[in-house]
């Protein structure tokens, strides 16, 4: 499955001139990730160090993303977990199950549906870059405007609470309809704004929202205790991939 760039370029700007790419995103389904990978290693891909952990099963379960880079210093990133937040694959299907079809220089492949596609965005853009993510706004916008009549509000929100992106979607819903004059119904903020949010998840999208620096060690610890505790009781093994 497409993501970010990769599939708003085709379906929503459709100009490749308008959306600049620092990197391509790939979507697969857990089970696809060491075919993949076994792809890319033959196909002269290696892994960035930056990505600063070993690929392993365990890792696979606490971690949703893997960078790697070829020779032209060309950057693919390759998901397993459409969000960092979540791991339950049977709540994830849901994005598989609504994925609308599309192609890639004739590749047939999939990518969001337009609601799952602005709740991606939003999601992401909320979070702390060290490159501030402002293009967040204009890939909203431009999934709003090219596919507003597709929009499903309802599903939107059942996704923020099932995915625990009730708060950056309250905060980035409210802003493109209050300064960038959004046709977002007020109905969708209100039932947003009603939506009970525990404490632990409104402290994790503050840690989202701070640089590094700002993030003490107390919360860099219990934000590692939150991601493990959403690991499955069967996936302990530690069998390193790379």
């Amino acid at each position: 499955m497409l993501l970010k760039g990769a599939a708003l370029i085709p379906l929503n700007y459709r100009d490749l001139g308008l959306r600049p790419m620092s990197d391509f995103d790939l979507l697969v389904p857990l089970e696809q990730v060491l075919p993949v990978v076994e792809t890319l290693l033959k196909s002269g891909w290696s892994p960035i160090s930056e990505s600063c952990f070993p690929l392993t099963v365990r890792n696979l379960s606490v971690f949703h993303s893997y960078s790697f880079r070829d020779c032209d210093k060309r950057r693919f990133d390759l998901h397993w977990h459409l969000l960092s937040e979540i791991r339950d694959k049977d709540t994830e299907r849901l994005f598989w199950d609504g994925a609308v079809k599309t192609h890639l220089h004739n590749l047939p492949t999939l990518a969001l549906n337009p609601t799952d596609q602005l709740l991606h965005v939003c999601a992401h853009g909320a979070k702390w870059n060290s490159v501030p993510p402002l293009r967040w706004v204009a890939d909203a916008m431009m999934v709003l405007k090219t596919s507003r009549s597709d929009m499903d509000w309802g599903r939107l929100a059942d996704l923020a609470v099932a995915f625990g992106q009730v708060p950056p979607l309250q905060r980035s819903l409210g802003f493109l309809q209050e300064v960038m004059g959004a046709e977002i119904p007020s109905s969708i903020l209100l039932n947003l704004q009603a939506i009970p949010v525990s404490r632990a998840e409104q402290i994790e999208y503050e840690i989202w929202t701070l640089p590094p620096g700002r993030i003490g060690p107390w919360r860099r610890n219990w934000m590692h205790f939150r991601r493990h505790s959403r690991i499955s009781s069967g996936s302990t093994r530690f069998q390193r991939i790379l």
